[in-house]
């Protein structure tokens, strides 16, 4: 009996080491989306694209906000401090962090389109 205690405590604490693992990989995935934004937002011309790339770092910084802030009550192994934020925030977090990568996504079409018209302008 004590055998198998021993077991579903090992393999509670693994599930626990996972769901911190999967945390961190979504603070890391908003941190990459950021340093991309900032690097797309210096190569901009377009103004329209510029204040899409705004948006979606204004997006991505509440994402991370409350994704830190999900990770970060991840750090003891104790079912209290797994509960992070609630339900509806991370909700939240994922929709701005779809939203805000659809807004890249758009930006960087329009900065193309941008530079592709004004490059057969300039050949004409």
């Amino acid at each position: 009996m004590e055998e198998i205690k021993d077991k579903e405590l090992i393999h509670y604490k693994w599930v626990l080491n996972r769901i911190q693992t999967i945390k961190y990989l979504i603070v890391t995935t908003i941190l990459a989306l950021m340093a991309y934004t900032g690097s797309s937002i210096d190569i901009t011309n377009d103004f329209l694209s510029l204040a899409i790339l705004s948006i979606a770092s204004i997006f991505l910084l509440i994402s991370l906000y409350l994704a830190g802030k999900d990770a970060g009550a991840s750090i003891f192994y104790i079912e209290q401090s797994q509960e992070g934020i609630s339900k509806e925030s991370r909700v939240i977090m994922y929709v701005l962090i779809l939203i805000s990568s659809t807004l890249i996504f758009i930006a960087k079409i329009l900065n193309t389109l941008e530079m592709i018209t004004t490059n057969s302008a300039m050949m004409r």
